[in-house]
């Protein structure tokens, strides 16, 4: 499991998503929620000048090399992205704080799953930056966490501020990926944007 925004790596994010859990294990399976309004508001006056219209890439590609590689599974049949697959997720710039369209609050918009650099830093500084603000904001202050009970809806409105992870138990390795107790099994609808956010400062 890792964090992450969902959609955060195109141009054009997520508004909003819907998970519908089909089958949860008995223990375990938590779906976690960032509030990524309450990470920013808690940073140093500091800090927030300092990331003001500042950029961060994301990138699909590079997070599906990581769970691939992760996965003995897919990792042994060497499944890859194909070129027409690759060409569809160019890596994407957005700035770290997002304001909200309406109501011009602000929240961090980076996550552990697909941000991968911060732009026009060097590399080393960057990741150390992205590390510093994930750990801030992934403190158990700043998070909910749902508890599945059986089959059941959990709506996420607009993608502005929250960032989740699920947490399931491990996955028998001769299971099939789509129904095996002890892990589990969602689906996610998400609402893409219908044009590029604007971030007003």
């Amino acid at each position: 499991a890792y964090w992450h925004s969902d959609i955060s790596y195109k141009a054009k994010p997520a508004m909003g998503s819907i998970l519908y859990g089909i089958e949860v294990p008995p223990v375990g399976g938590d779906t976690l929620y960032c509030d990524m309004y309450a990470a920013y508001e808690a940073l140093s006056d500091g800090m927030k000048e300092r990331l003001a219209d500042v950029l961060a890439e994301h990138s699909y590609a590079e997070r599906f090399a990581k769970q691939r590689d992760a996965d003995e599974a897919i990792r042994d049949d060497r499944f890859g992205l194909s070129d027409d697959q690759v060409a569809e997720v160019p890596a994407v710039a957005h700035p770290i704080v997002r304001t909200h369209p309406e109501t011009g609050r602000k929240a961090l918009y980076i996550n552990a799953g697909f941000t991968r650099a911060v732009i026009g830093v060097d590399e080393a500084e960057g990741k150390a930056l992205l590390d510093e603000l994930n750990a801030h904001a992934t403190q158990d202050r700043f998070i909910y966490r749902h508890k599945w009970r059986g089959c059941g809806i959990l709506g996420q409105s607009v993608h502005h501020a929250p960032r989740h992870r699920v947490r399931s138990l491990p996955r028998p390795a001769n299971a099939p990926h789509h129904h095996t107790r002890g892990y589990s099994l969602l689906t996610r609808n998400s609402q893409l944007a219908t044009a590029v956010p604007r971030w007003p400062r």
